[in-house]
């Protein structure tokens, strides 16, 4: 019952936003002033995206793990590799404001890093330095690439809304179905289950699941924004007072 809620709870928000419509009307408007391209720094993130991409591929395959390459830090991952090489635009600055919501999971890799189960040659490695490029890094230059100073909240919802059905209809049955643990939706990590050994029983009711959807998606959307007023605050005004 507690997938079927949330499930239920996604598509009618999607619904509300009329994510097709809007996402078209935006796409159309506003002004749009591409930032100057930096071919070097570009190219040689985008191949070094790429290539951990290419490394995490080969990994999974020989570890017979690739399902876990659709979690949100993979999916991130390939999303800004992609938009490191595709031309400014309208629509790339409407995935690039969308995709925002997604890197709150790779903050919590970060803080609280899994790693016990990377035991390939330089997995740890790649697995930090990955986390940290697409938290710290590259959403800076795709913010001063593909932003162009001009963002509304549809573009960040409807990322959230995204995100929110990868993870209950889609992670919690393909976890369900081939007893794979995407994005903890199976059971908590061992450093999440002992935080929530401290709460009251009736905070984690139905499950713990519930409780980190709502806390997600209130911190996922002030990430979002963060992102976006730190590109406004640094690229926007420089570009306007020059």
């Amino acid at each position: 019952m507690e997938t079927v809620f949330w499930t239920v709870m996604g598509i009618l928000f999607a619904i509300s936003l009329k994510l097709t419509t809007r996402w078209h009307h935006e796409l159309g408007m506003g002004p749009f002033e591409p930032g100057k391209a930096w071919p070097v720094i570009d190219r040689l993130l985008a191949v070094t995206h790429w290539g951990m991409i290419g490394y995490l591929l080969l990994v999974k395959y020989g570890s017979g793990t690739m399902l876990y390459i659709l979690q949100p830090c993979h999916i991130v991952m390939v999303l800004q590799g992609t938009l490191l090489m595709l031309k400014p635009s309208r629509v790339t600055r409407g995935l690039l404001h969308a995709h925002f919501v997604l890197i709150l999971g790779a903050f919590v890799a970060i803080v609280l890093p899994d790693t016990d189960t990377l035991e390939a040659p330089f997995e740890v490695e790649v697995f930090f330095i990955q986390h940290f490029l697409i938290v710290f890094v590259t959403p800076l230059r795709l913010l001063k690439l593909h932003d162009g100073g001009h963002w509304r909240w549809i573009s960040v919802l409807g990322g959230l809304c995204i995100m929110h059905l990868m993870h209950w209809p889609f992670y919690v049955t393909t976890g369900s179905l081939t007893h794979v643990n995407l994005q903890f939706m199976q059971c908590p990590t061992v450093a999440l289950a002992e935080i929530l050994k401290e709460l009251p029983p009736w905070v984690i009711t139905p499950s713990y699941r519930s409780l980190v959807t709502i806390l997600y998606h209130i911190v996922a959307i002030g990430v979002a924004a963060g992102y976006l007023e730190l590109g406004r605050f640094l690229f926007t005004r420089k570009t306007k007072s020059s």
